[in-house]
């Protein structure tokens, strides 16, 4: 940014501890009085105000109070009468503030950096000596002011930097440099401050910069000072200059608009260790606002802040020196130059007596007249306004001849320096500013304050009737030029119109004034905002634009109409609107039609009816989405609902979702939105059967349009209520499965124990201990599987009770194996030497010999189960009966058809070994009857092959949903499977041991040895013969097959006796 700083001459001056200085910011105007002819001299009393008055008073302020600096920043003046008719025009400011008062600065607005466009020649004004301080302003190189204007003015007296930001009068929004600018010029006052050494550097490379280049010896601190002219107030303005790293020493709103300070009392604002003073006061062309500044030595801030006003019309005889009666003497000689320069801007016809000097007749508070009509037409033209207005009060004067009209005519009809005031309203807040002014207006030619309610107006014809009661309304009629039409029209409610009138009428005059600001709230209104064009310019540019005589005349621009009783009245309120078919808008203050607000959609979830359990408190939830396809927002409110439907929890409720729910306050659905309402119904206290309900929504306006109603939304809800749920669980009949099972294994252990003390008994030793004990785990393993199959979800988890599922199917599984292992192992042996025996051939079968077919068929079993139980277990599950979601029954299944195929080849596997043990038994069914071990594990192995045959079917056939007769008949299959093979196995064991008197097998010898020897020679015989009983072959080949029970010389010997001619082999 390449700023024209002036930059000091780094002399300093008053570095007093307690130095105080004065800060002036002025609106004076240039003369003292209201006119031309007023201040004759200094002791003139209509001397009041003026820049001259500023000065003297000042000088005496800063005598009093001992002020080592004052410094003066007056307002560029351009209103009064004297800046419009002297020769230099605007340029007569240089002449006053540098000339003869010798100011250092001035200040404008934006807006007067433009001038030059507006065809004024500021030539003038333009000059180092006197700058235009405007901050936030740089004028290009091309630009006459570039050089001079100034952004910041150091003061060399008072060592204060002061700066003025500025911006358009219409400007509602802050320009997006203002603070840019601001915070850049602090910075650089702070770089100033710390190369005279007034500031120490913060940085090595800024200590270094400044010793090295700095070649000032001067120890100055320039205090920062910013004056605003702003219009509108910003809420963050403050905050951003006082958290900045280098905040200003004083922000003087001199607009009195910062809200958030106490007009006309300094604020000291804190920031950590940052800290200024700020101030707000409303300024005028009276007001003499003192600013005392009280300097802190050696730094850039002040002690003290005090504000002190005063009005300039009480300026006081001692104040009048020698200086103010020359100030007086030399303005008085410029105004007279002033009033010799009057120029002719037009011509008109004879304009009559306006208002008598004694103020008891006002010609245009009566009505219409032609001085009104002349300055709104003016004002019209020069805005391009729909309409001009200006009260009737404003009018002075005796008039003027037919002819020429001069400025002077203007100023002596309007002595008042008032800019153009324009801005924007709607047909609804003109009715109500005309029928006030008719309303209110007395219509009479005596000067009173109500009369000055009346308007003039141009553009508009305003027809009431001063019968009507005023409390009513008078007006009766409001019609508006149309250009297009060429005609006046009457106005329309809403239609917004363009309309110019004083600054006066904007700003001061009561009620006109906030009619023209704070009331324009409909949209498209734009509050009345000053124009830098005084009226009375704009009346005379507008006759010098006529190119004729302007005729003076009365034109029924204000007809009293006395025959017309029907008044005019444009206004409405909220009980005017028709309940659901129009809706108030507050912002235009009008009923408007309601728009089609059905436009939504609802969206179910599923149009399935809800089942639940009657008796039961769980919720089951209803999902329905509501979605808004109007363009602005809706608002649903439940109307009606059944108790025993309600919103859900579930997925958390926001605080207007409860309040909706609770029916206390409607939900707001954005255009484009939706409302996903999830309706959770209990069943608790419905009785079984089908319930139907209706869940009424009211579809209104969501704000846009209040009071506007839709044809609301049925969401039709079908509850199938179920009687209370049947679990159908095992109950107490699990306990005669444990009984079972306690029982098999009780068994299984007692038959192992028994095995194991009496394995040195010969019968025991002819079963083989080892076969019996591994049967009795095979049946301890499968009699184990009544524990786990005893489980349901009444009385576990069902994480557990799956777990059981699998369980059982590992405890069944193996334990059959197992047994059926043995029955197969011992079968097989028996049948193998029978086999060898009837062909006369000799052969030993161990125990490790047929081991393998056991060990195939276990192992087989265990892979499969261990793949089942990865792949896909078995999962305790609930399936309800076929139309009876209320029936449910557990059961144990398998999802995928990996679980089907695996539990199919573990059935095929076992199914396999069942009818091969079978096979076996059926082959040694003609064994002898003294060793019929084998005839009674064939009984053994048929019996469970008759309960499988049995068995099985008949499960099948069971209707699944009785899990209690299922639980019942599988218990019944395991236990007499069980139970079958260890009674027929061991029964007759125990009973022939008992008998036999528990002779061991060395005691039994000769008894045995005899009985050989009868088999002996019955084999003999037989051979000899060729003839063979298989029946006789039986004895010596279980011989053989439990020769390891006998000692080995009597085997050999028994062997020998079979086979006489293979001792040799």
């Amino acid at each position: 940014m390449d700023l024209d700083l002036f930059e000091p001459n780094n002399t300093a001056v008053g570095e007093g501890s307690q130095e105080e200085i004065h800060l002036i910011v002025s609106f004076a105007s240039l003369l003292s009085g209201r006119g031309l002819s007023d201040c004759q001299n200094a002791e003139d009393p209509s001397c009041t105000s003026g820049v001259a008055t500023l000065a003297a008073w000042s000088r005496q302020y800063a005598y009093e109070y001992n002020a080592s600096a004052t410094i003066i920043a007056p307002r560029f003046d351009y209103s009064h009468p004297f800046t419009q008719q002297h020769p230099l025009g605007w340029d007569v400011n240089r002449l006053v503030f540098q000339e003869l008062l010798g100011w250092k600065l001035f200040l404008a607005r934006l807006w007067f950096l433009e001038s030059d466009d507006s065809g004024r020649n500021v030539e003038g004004l333009q000059s180092k000596e006197l700058p235009l301080l405007i901050s936030n302003a740089i004028a290009s190189p091309a630009d006459p002011w570039s050089r001079y204007v100034q952004q910041i003015h150091f003061d060399e007296e008072s060592s204060v930097a002061l700066m003025h930001i500025s911006e358009d009068a219409s400007t509602v929004e802050l320009s997006a440099g203002i603070l840019s600018t601001c915070k850049n010029l602090l910075d650089y006052i702070h770089r100033v401050n710390q190369q005279s050494g007034c500031i120490s550097n913060t940085s090595p490379y800024d200590s270094y910069v400044n010793r090295t280049y700095n070649t000032s010896t001067d120890s100055r601190c320039w205090i920062p000072v910013i004056l605003s002219d702003l219009t509108v107030y910003r809420e963050t303005l403050l905050d951003e200059l006082l958290t900045h790293e280098h905040p200003p020493a004083l922000f003087v709103d001199y607009n009195g608009i910062e809200v958030t300070l106490n007009s006309g009392e300094p604020v000291k604002l804190t920031n950590g260790d940052s800290s200024m003073w700020a101030l707000s006061y409303r300024s005028g062309s009276r007001l003499f606002p003192l600013i005392r500044l009280t300097k802190e030595n050696g730094k850039p801030a002040f002690n003290n802040v005090m504000y002190e006003p005063q009005d300039l019309r009480d300026f006081p005889e001692s104040a009048k020196d020698a200086s103010y009666a020359s100030d007086i003497g030399q303005l008085r000689v410029w105004a007279d130059a002033a009033s010799a320069n009057d120029p002719v801007v037009g011509q008109s016809t004879e304009f009559p007596e306006a208002k008598t000097s004694d103020r008891l007749f006002v010609r245009c508070e009566a009505g219409e007249c032609e001085h009104g009509n002349l300055f709104t037409d003016a004002m019209r033209w020069a805005t391009d306004a729909d309409f001009a207005f200006e009260n009737g009060g404003a009018y002075n004067g005796p008039g003027w001849p037919a002819g020429d009209v001069r400025v002077s005519l203007l100023w002596e009809t309007i002595p008042f320096a008032n800019n153009v005031c324009e801005g924007y309203m709607s047909g609804l807040n003109l009715w109500k500013l005309t029928n006030h002014s008719v309303s209110a207006g007395t219509f009479s030619f005596a000067n009173t304050a109500e009369g000055g309610n009346v308007i003039q107006v141009s553009g508009l014809r305003v027809t009431y009737n001063t019968l009507l009661d005023p409390a009513i309304g008078r007006l009766v009629d409001l019609k508006i030029w149309n250009a297009t039409q060429d005609a006046f029209v009457p106005i329309e409610r809403l239609k917004i119109y363009k309309f110019a009138t004083n600054s006066y009428n904007c700003c001061c005059n009561d009620p006109f004034n906030e009619m023209l600001t704070t009331n324009l709230n409909i949209p498209g209104e734009v509050p009345g905002y000053d124009l830098p064009y005084l009226e009375q310019q704009a009346t005379a540019d507008y006759l010098s634009n006529l190119n004729e005589t302007y005729v003076a005349r009365l034109e029924g621009r204000l007809f009293n109409d006395t025959a017309n009783f029907s008044n005019l009245d444009l206004s409405q309120s909220e009980d005017d609107c028709s309940q659901g078919v129009q809706y108030w808008s507050p912002s235009y203050q009008t009923c408007f039609d309601c728009p089609n607000i059905d436009n939504i959609v609802m969206i179910r979830e599923s149009s399935d009816a809800l089942v639940g359990v009657s008796g039961q408190m769980d919720e089951v939830l209803f999902r329905t989405t509501f979605i808004n396809e109007e363009d602005f927002g809706l608002s649903l409110n439940i109307e009606s609902i059944p108790a025993f439907l309600s919103c859900s929890s579930q997925n958390g409720l926001t605080p207007e979702l409860v309040r909706f729910c609770g029916g206390t306050d409607p939900y707001i659905v954005p255009a484009g939105g939706q409302l996903n309402l999830e309706l959770a119904a209990n069943f608790g206290a419905l009785q079984p059967g089908v319930v139907k309900a209706v869940v009424i929504v009211d579809v209104s306006d969501g704000g846009d349009f209040p009071g506007c109603r839709g044809s609301g939304m049925h969401v039709d809800v079908e509850l199938q209520v179920l009687p209370t749920e049947a679990l159908n669980q095992l109950g107490n009949i699990r306990i005669v499965g444990f009984c079972l099972a306690g029982f098999i294994l009780c068994g299984a252990v007692g038959f192992g124990l028994w095995c194991l003390i009496n394995r040195q008994k010969h019968s025991v030793k002819l079963m083989q201990p080892l076969f019996l004990v591994t049967l009795c785990c095979g049946i301890f393993v499968m009699g184990s599987a009544l524990i786990p199959m005893s489980l349901d979800d009444e009385i576990v988890s069902k994480e557990s009770a799956s777990t059981a599922c699998m369980a059982g199917t590992w405890l069944l599984s193996l334990g059959f194996s197992i047994s059926f292992a043995a029955l197969y192992a011992k079968l097989k042996r028996v049948n193998t030497i029978v086999t060898n025996a009837v062909n006369f051939r000799r052969i030993k079968v161990r125990e490790r010999d047929v081991l393998g077919p056991m060990a195939l068929l276990v192992v087989s079993n265990f892979i499969v189960l261990m793949t089942w139980s990865f792949v896909d277990p078995l999962r305790f599950e609930r399936d309800s009966v076929i139309g009876q979601p209320w029936n449910t029954y557990g059961l144990c299944r398998t999802n995928d058809t990996e679980g089907v195929v695996l539990m199919s080849l573990l059935l095929f596997i076992n199914f396999i070994a069942l009818a091969t043990a079978s096979w076996e038994a059926y082959k040694a069914r003609n064994v002898s009857k003294e060793l019929s071990e084998a005839s009674r594990i064939g009984m053994a192995i048929f019996s469970w092959a008759q309960i499988a045959l049995i068995g099985f079917p008949v499960l099948f056939l069971l209707d699944p949903t009785n899990t209690v007769i299922n639980y019942f008949m599988r218990l019944c299959i395991v236990f007499f499977s069980s139970m079958s093979l260890l009674l027929w196995i061991f029964v007759p064991l125990v009973w022939k041991n008992e008998n036999a008197g528990g002779m061991s097998a060395s005691t039994r010898t000769p008894a045995i040895a005899q009985s050989q020897r009868r088999n002996d020679s019955t084999i003999m015989s037989l051979s000899n013969s060729g003839r063979t009983n298989h029946k006789a072959y039986t004895m010596t080949g279980m011989r053989n097959v439990d020769g390891d029970l006998e000692e080995k010389e009597e085997s050999s010997r028994l062997n020998s006796s079979i086979f006489p001619n293979t001792s040799n082999r």
